[in-house]
């Protein structure tokens, strides 16, 4: 318990030395190149472009990486929607020979888990899940529409 607390004390000692020197490097150096007997001070900084450049490029990386994970996580989940075009009979003339273009969402189905469905030897109605029967209603419509 004791190391934790040591190791804990460490940690908060060299952060508050960090955004110390961080922020006399940012805030004051503008004024230490002004003053003739302070500019000696100048050689433990580099220059100010690092200090902005380097935490903005964290910064970016960080944020890509975050949505790069949540965007991962919601495609292995099937969360994302892929856009089905379905043509319907119209009798509107605004629509191109008699038919109008509608886009539907369906979520993306998981071959995970229809995989126990493809393989089942009963594939009724109740063994099928959402997005098949969302394929089969449109096959159907279009089936109608064709014929």
């Amino acid at each position: 318990m004791i190391l934790d607390k040591t190791f804990g004390a460490i940690i908060i000692v060299v952060s508050i030395i960090w955004h110390l020197y961080y922020t006399i490097w940012i805030l004051v150096t503008p004024w230490l190149e002004t003053s003739q007997d302070l500019v000696h001070y100048l050689k433990y900084f580099p220059d100010r472009y690092y200090g902005i450049a380097i935490p903005a490029l964290l910064l970016v990386l960080i944020i890509t990486s975050a949505t790069t994970f949540v965007g991962a996580i919601l495609q292995n989940a099937g969360l994302h929607h892929r856009a089905v075009y379905t043509s319907s009979k119209s009798s509107s003339k605004h629509s191109s020979k008699g038919r109008v273009k509608t886009l539907h969402f369906s979520p993306r189905s998981n071959a995970n888990s229809n995989s126990s469905t493809r393989n089942s030897s009963t594939n009724n109605n109740s063994t099928m899940n959402h997005s098949q029967a969302n394929r089969n209603k449109i096959r159907r419509r279009r089936l109608v529409e064709t014929s």
